[in-house]
């Protein structure tokens, strides 16, 4: 049975090096990482983004774009999770990725 598990990482542009070093860990714990749009129709495409995941980890900071997808999330009923370490310890584990 595969537990990989779709996350929707929402972050600040301020945030990229930390972003980055989330992915690097949330792959590494085997799962996959869809990252919050960066463009002109991000309502739609993060909706649906937000929506073939299953579960959504929102880094700190102000980003209304990360409390669009807080709220998606919410109403998809998906677990949202406001620390890495705290998702990490919500999601089953994986053999790390070589």
């Amino acid at each position: 049975m595969d537990r990989r598990l779709r996350i929707y990482l929402a972050w600040t542009p301020e945030q990229l090096t930390e972003a980055f070093s989330v992915v690097d860990q949330l792959v590494r714990a085997g799962h996959e990482v869809v990252m919050e749009a960066c463009v002109s129709r991000w309502r739609e495409i993060d909706r649906q983004r937000v929506s073939s995941c299953h579960c959504m980890l929102r880094l700190p900071g102000d980003n209304p774009k990360g409390d669009f997808a807080v709220d998606s999330a919410k109403v998809l009923g998906l677990p949202v999770y406001f620390s890495l370490q705290d998702c990490l310890d919500a999601l089953p584990k994986r053999a790390e990725v070589a």
